[in-house]
């Protein structure tokens, strides 16, 4: 619905130069050259390419990388206002979408006092995600410490 709504003043535009050149008055350069329509036409294809394309990769992918980042930041924010109690809900959805180690590690150290369980398996998963070998380290150090 906002992609129509965003294209309605470009649909304007389009269709004011149509008339233009249909009535003659917008003449667009020397022979040979491709008119204003056309240039625009072919803008806009390449747009709706890219549509499909993001189309695509979210059908491969339906977990919107904006929701990702947005419980990301909420959970690093409650986190540095209000502690762990604020931000244990964002990373425990976190966990369900698409969990990265950073994340994990987080939820980990808020429920190691309540849930010894759920800290383990977030730090086992953890492991599994981690990035660089100084991060598998640090993990498999926090999973033999128990804390």
């Amino acid at each position: 619905m906002l992609e129509t709504v965003a294209r309605i003043p470009y649909f304007a535009y389009i269709s004011i130069l149509h008339l233009y050149e249909s009535l003659g008055f917008w003449r667009a350069g020397a022979e040979g050259e491709l008119n204003v329509m056309k240039v625009q036409l072919l803008q806009e294809l390449d747009r709706k390419e890219d549509a499909l394309v993001a189309a695509e990769a979210y059908l491969e992918n339906p977990v919107a990388p904006r929701v990702v980042e947005m419980r990301r930041v909420a959970a690093a924010l409650g986190m540095a206002t209000r502690g762990c109690d604020a931000a244990k809900a964002h990373l425990r959805i976190l966990w369900e979408m698409q969990p990265q180690a950073g994340d994990l590690r987080q939820l980990a150290a808020c429920v190691r006092g309540e849930s010894k369980e759920e800290a383990t398996s977030a730090l086992e998963l953890a492991l599994t995600l981690a990035d660089t070998k100084e991060e598998r380290a640090a993990i498999q150090a926090e999973l033999r410490s128990g804390k």
